[in-house]
């Protein structure tokens, strides 16, 4: 029963990908964003322990980071709303 039911949500979830594109990426930021400050909460708080595999905090940070610049880096991210939603050319 679970399965049916998460199968239905992933195809409709990759349904509102296509048709709102606008909207995924703008989420996409903002979610790369609150990843970013939230690993570097973290690591703020650990101090110099914040580095240490012991603490696993040294991964998150590094897979948040990742998560901002793959597969697109956020200037390409807003470059693209830019020119969709407000209707602004091109400057590269």
């Amino acid at each position: 029963m679970h399965a049916t039911h998460s199968n239905l949500l992933i195809s409709h979830v990759r349904e509102a990908q296509n048709r709102f594109p606008l909207l995924r990426d703008m989420l996409w930021l903002l979610a790369a964003d609150a990843a970013v400050k939230a690993t570097e909460a973290a690591q703020i708080t650990l101090g110099g322990f914040g580095y240490a595999r012991e603490y696993h905090v040294e991964r998150p940070v590094r897979e948040a980071l990742l998560f901002r610049i793959v597969p697109v880096t956020p200037q390409m991210l807003l470059s693209f709303i830019a020119g969709k939603a407000l209707g602004i050319a091109r400057t590269y």
